[in-house]
């Protein structure tokens, strides 16, 4: 007996559907994801000579319970994974010095270096991406991003979504 009253297909069109009605930009990635296949290798005989054979890959479609796979773990990367890394980073940042005095300090005649006083340490960093790259000619839209920390309870909701995702998606 089907576990679900509706087809894999049917599951990708209204998944894609409410993505596109929510994040276009998300729903657009995930599309793209799903569109590049995935790679198989093949062999075939080459020449007259049937015993050498010529082994290539290429990209095929995929079924739609794949698609489902690739686009449940590519919203998981951007609801849950990349998050972590956010949080992960903003970690690593708190606890660096900041140097406010450009450069090492000036050393004395007896080879003693002068301590400089450590700032920054345990204050929280503001995490910026740039988004142009230094090639780039035409302005991008935003030219930095903002790294921001998700809340635990945030995260907590993301993963009860994504669970209750994989409970709808699972066809087996």
């Amino acid at each position: 007996m089907a576990r679900h009253d509706y087809s894999p297909h049917e599951a990708l069109g209204l998944l894609m559907q409410k993505l596109r009605e929510r994040d276009e930009d998300l729903a657009t990635e995930i599309q793209a994801a799903i569109d590049a296949g995935k790679d198989v290798e093949e062999t075939e005989p080459t020449g007259r000579a049937r015993k050498k054979t010529r082994s290539y890959r290429r990209a095929v479609r995929i079924t739609d319970e794949e698609a489902l796979r690739v686009a449940t773990n590519a919203l998981r990367a951007h609801f849950i994974e990349q998050p972590l890394f956010v949080e992960s980073a903003a970690d690593d940042f708190r606890s660096a010095a900041i140097d406010t005095q450009g450069g090492h300090a000036p050393r004395r005649p007896n080879g003693q270096g002068q301590a400089k006083p450590a700032t920054g340490v345990d204050v929280e960093k503001i995490l910026e991406i740039e988004t142009q790259i230094e090639t780039q000619i035409s302005p991008a839209d935003r030219t930095t991003l903002r790294l921001e920390r998700a809340s635990p309870e945030a995260l907590a909701k993301q993963r009860e979504n994504l669970d209750l995702l994989y409970d709808l998606i699972d066809f087996r």
